[in-house]
């Protein structure tokens, strides 16, 4: 029991705090990326998260933005209602979904 509480906890606390823009936030360990959200080039954070909430329930428990080799994604790690930790790998661009990696709450495959 405490355990969960401690989980709930922590997931709530992750969606109701609100995070700094994201140029702000990842300026120091992703240029590029940092440059083209100050510009706007990429769609909003908050309008991949209504897209995965929309298709896979439940809610972010974290989000990084990542240079590829090619283009600029968000990382975004999101735990289902059912209590599943899934991994995103979203075009910033295009909001493309390219990978998907998932983990249960007991932390198999």
């Amino acid at each position: 029991m405490r355990i969960s509480a401690f989980f709930l906890f922590v997931v709530l606390s992750a969606t109701l705090i609100p995070g700094p823009p994201i140029a702000a936030a990842w300026a120091a360990g992703n240029d590029s990326g940092a440059r083209a959200a100050a510009q706007g080039d990429l769609i909003p954070l908050e309008r991949v998260f209504a897209m995965l909430r929309q298709s896979y329930s439940g809610d972010k428990l974290d989000a990084r933005i990542r240079q590829g080799a090619n283009t600029t994604y968000y990382e975004v790690h999101w735990l289902t209602a059912e209590g599943r930790k899934l991994i995103f790998l979203v075009n910033a661009y295009t909001g493309d979904i390219e990978e998907t990696r998932g983990m249960d709450a007991g932390g198999g495959r």
